[in-house]
């Protein structure tokens, strides 16, 4: 299986105890666990819904930034982390209006 290499470390996707694998494995474990809805609204649940697979999206573009090469990969890392703050503050401050 190829892996990505940056510097002295390397990400490979099917090691899932350490490093970059992991982090991914448990970002998509994360996500999966999304249909465990606590909010009674939809509305608010597809809210926090959506906060959190934007914070697993952040932690993923942060692995991404620490262990990959690819100048275009890392750029999209890079350019999603400020986007996906704001949408994580926007719907936070909406969840704390509609209650």
């Amino acid at each position: 299986m190829p892996t990505l290499q940056s510097g002295a470390k390397t990400y490979d996707p099917m090691q899932k105890t350490s490093g970059a694998g992991k982090a991914m494995s448990d970002g998509m474990m994360s996500m999966m666990k999304m249909g465990k809805m606590s909010m009674s609204s939809m509305d608010h649940e597809f809210a926090d819904m959506m906060a959190k697979h934007h914070k697993d999206g952040i932690m993923m573009s942060k692995n991404i930034l620490a262990y990959c090469k690819n100048p275009k990969l890392r750029s999209m890392a890079q350019k999603g982390i400020p986007e996906q703050i704001k949408d994580i503050n926007e719907m936070t401050n909406w969840m704390k209006t509609h209650q």
